[in-house]
């Protein structure tokens, strides 16, 4: 979660935003490197993973499912927040909302019949690419529960230690 906004929002909520883009993000094969709660000038908390560019695809069509769970990952944490607090800010998902949107000009990810980027067909299916976010994290609530509550009690917890955290959740709640 970036961006400060304007109001204030919980330390728990953004502790289960930014569990959500660990999780998804874990489930989809994305190594993450640490995820935060630490609010600096920039953000409320973050969830450190690699971009794009830094992972060994080969192809476009690599490149793009990449960029693909990437998008994913990004709307992740406003749903998780969402399921967490029905009443969270509109302001802490702006961020999130653009990096979707600009990774999906970045990388072409684009829907067939998409004849320009931000017309009716390229919203339809970033709405479809969030559902399939919110459909993760609902999935695999008890490991955001889990990340988020080691979030608060650590307000940093590096990746190795957050995926384990997420891997044992999702184990023990057979959601595999």
């Amino acid at each position: 979660m970036t961006g400060l906004g304007e109001g204030r929002t919980s330390p728990a909520s953004t502790a289960h935003h930014e569990a959500g883009h660990a999780v998804v993000a874990v489930v989809l094969g994305i190594t993450i490197k640490q995820v935060s709660i630490a609010p600096n000038e920039e953000s409320l908390g973050n969830c450190i993973h690699p971009d794009v560019c830094q992972f060994g695809y080969r192809g476009a069509y690599s490149r793009r499912r990449i960029a693909r769970d990437c998008i994913i990952v990004s709307y992740a944490g406003v749903e998780a927040e969402k399921i967490f607090n029905s009443k969270a800010e509109e302001w802490c998902s702006l961020e999130d909302e653009g990096n979707a949107f600009n990774l999906s000009r970045e990388f072409s990810v684009l829907p067939r019949g998409c004849r320009c980027v931000g017309d009716e067909a390229h919203l339809e299916f970033l709405a479809k690419l969030q559902s399939e976010a919110r459909r993760l994290v609902r999935k695999h609530w008890p490991a955001v529960e889990a990340l988020a509550d080691a979030l608060i009690q650590k307000q940093r917890v590096r990746g190795e230690e957050a995926s384990r955290i997420i891997e044992d959740a999702i184990s023990a709640s057979g959601q595999g």
